[in-house]
């Protein structure tokens, strides 16, 4: 057999696979280095136009937690789009993660491992998000992915700081901490701060099976009854709760994982479908590689062929540029073709489908950079 050289096979995995970086960021808030796994997926090096939603692992200290974060993730219906994976690795989890307890119970049980939670939010959106956003091509969706603490944490993110992440998959999260702190927190929230509507799958196992985590239970339990009573917040959030009791709180994280992550493309999915009645016109250009090709436009509504991809044809307006004048609903989701699915247009700045989900701009140009097949 012939042998292949280590360092060009190395060369490949870098250039066609996936990658993982290693990214160290000298904090001036937390006042020490931190580190950050970065994974880029499969065709990022190739896909220089594209941007990448991203998904935050929290815990990533735990290298088995971030590394099926991002294998679970290429086996998703994920409506053709990759995502960036980011790692946040914390040292000391349970100082980065709980914010300052109200009870002195807890401020006894913690002492100085608590209370940096929210110096640790001032960390992630000054300093690690932009960041990223200068030396990767991330996209505008964030999603938080935490367990244990860190689910308790990403929670907490979303009445904190309601921009920082666009939702959320808490896996065992703990309710039941400083006399279920988050919990009330929950009950006394603001819903109508809220602007977008977000996500959040809660899951978890039979932590009250364990010595002295009784009160788990009780504490999420809580949640749980507000979150299925609370008109206000079912007006903003969409609530998944899954329970695993043949699951212990560690052995939880592969199938509430697992399971999180098709909640939530099923939830993206929905909501790509949930489009609003009433229409408004818009005219797309797109610009296109060759002078003869003939494009095709198809989405998520009838105006769009109902992703029937040789139904909406452009109209040509020159060599390079094709036009359509047509009423829209809101959101809209579509795709360029040469009249089918193996012809699909690999557009610039964007992957997998075409958001438009304002009625304030009547005209939008793209271009088709390639087409498949």
């Amino acid at each position: 057999m012939k042998k292949i050289p280590l360092l060009l096979l190395l060369f490949q995995v870098v250039c066609f696979g996936q990658q993982v970086d290693n990214v160290s960021i000298d904090s001036k808030i937390m006042g020490e280095k931190r580190e950050l796994l970065v994974y880029t997926p499969f065709g990022y090096g190739e896909a220089t136009d594209n941007t990448f939603d991203v998904f935050y692992v929290f815990d990533s200290q735990n290298r088995d937690a971030f590394d099926l974060a991002h294998s679970l993730l290429a086996y998703q219906e994920t409506g053709g789009k990759s995502f960036i994976v980011v790692g946040i690795v914390s040292e000391n989890r349970n100082k980065d993660m709980l914010p300052a307890q109200q009870t002195a119970a807890y401020r006894e049980k913690w002492g100085e491992n608590a209370g940096n939670a929210d110096r640790f939010m001032a960390f992630l959106c000054n300093e690690a998000m932009p960041y990223l956003a200068a030396h990767y091509r991330v996209g505008g969706t964030r999603i938080a992915v935490g367990h244990s603490n860190s689910a308790a944490f990403v929670l907490y993110t979303l009445m904190k700081d309601q921009g920082l992440f666009n939702d959320y998959i808490a896996i065992s999260p703990n309710f039941a901490n400083d006399e279920y702190a988050l919990a009330k927190q929950f009950e006394a929230f603001d819903y109508s701060k809220l602007l977008q509507r977000k996500f959040v799958y809660v899951s978890h196992a039979a932590e009250e099976t364990i010595q002295g985590w009784e009160i788990w239970k009780t504490g999420r339990e809580r949640f749980y009854a507000f979150a299925g009573q609370s008109e206000a917040l079912k007006k903003k959030l969409d609530v998944v709760v899954k329970s695993y009791p043949n699951e212990g709180h560690w052995s939880t994280y592969l199938p509430s994982l697992q399971n999180g992550l098709r909640e939530y493309f099923a939830y993206e999915e929905r909501v790509a479908n949930d489009y609003s009645s009433e229409t408004y016109s818009v005219t797309i250009t797109v610009v296109v590689p060759d002078k003869d090709d003939v494009v095709f436009l198809t989405g998520n509504q009838p105006e769009l062929g109902n992703w029937d991809p040789g139904k909406i044809q452009l109209i040509r307006k020159s060599d390079f540029v094709r036009e359509l004048t047509l009423k829209l609903h809101s959101p809209a989701l579509f795709k360029f073709t040469k009249g089918s699915w193996a012809t699909e247009g690999s557009v610039k700045g964007f992957q997998g489908n075409i958001k438009i989900d304002t009625e304030e701009t009547q005209r939008f140009a793209f271009e088709v950079l390639r087409w498949n097949g």
